[in-house]
């Protein structure tokens, strides 16, 4: 129950009961989920079962890109990554001491990026994790991060540092780069 543990998501958007959710993360450490998945939506909503680009499923926020612990460029009403891109792991290293997965999400944003990676790696002995992004957009963009949590989030003076608490755990989230980058 205190281990740390982080997952990283590549696949197939048109996969059943899909989402657009290719890069999503969840991470516990010392018995707390950091980073979450918000769940299923309730099946018989409008639209819910449809499946192309314009389908009434990308315009709910559990379904979207947005709604999980994944990138959004240049963010519209439209379905925010590609809904038939498969992605898939790049590599994968394990060890006694941390490890680490690539996705390579080229297809899941290819309408804006000629690059997109994720990295997540467990590291100093399994104790820290680190989210890395790796994107080439071909136009200057919009960019959002998101990470959905149930834990409280306080924003200090510094931008760049979120401290997450539940209950006495604490956890520090700091953004390394790009130096404009900020928590909201």
């Amino acid at each position: 129950p205190t281990s740390t543990f982080a997952g990283l998501k590549a696949g197939d958007n048109q996969s059943s009961h899909g989402d657009l959710d290719v890069g999503t993360f969840i991470f516990d450490a010392m018995g707390v989920r950091w980073a979450k998945e918000l769940g299923a939506e309730t099946y018989d909503t409008p639209g819910y079962w449809e499946s192309g680009p314009t389908a009434g499923r990308w315009t709910y926020y559990g379904k979207r890109a947005e709604g999980h612990n994944t990138l959004v460029i240049n963010p519209d009403d439209q379905a925010d990554q590609n809904v038939y891109a498969v992605d898939k792991v790049e590599k994968y290293v394990s060890e006694p001491g941390g490890g680490y997965a690539i996705v390579d999400m080229a297809q899941a944003y290819k309408d804006d990026a000629t690059v997109a990676k994720r990295g997540l790696m467990l590291f100093d002995a399994r104790s820290k994790i680190m989210v890395q992004d790796e994107l080439k957009c071909k136009v200057p963009s919009e960019v959002y991060w998101f990470m959905h949590t149930d834990t409280q989030i306080s924003l200090g003076d510094d931008p760049r540092i979120a401290i997450l608490t539940s209950g006495n755990k604490r956890l520090k989230a700091e953004i390394a780069e790009p130096a404009e980058a900020k928590f909201e």
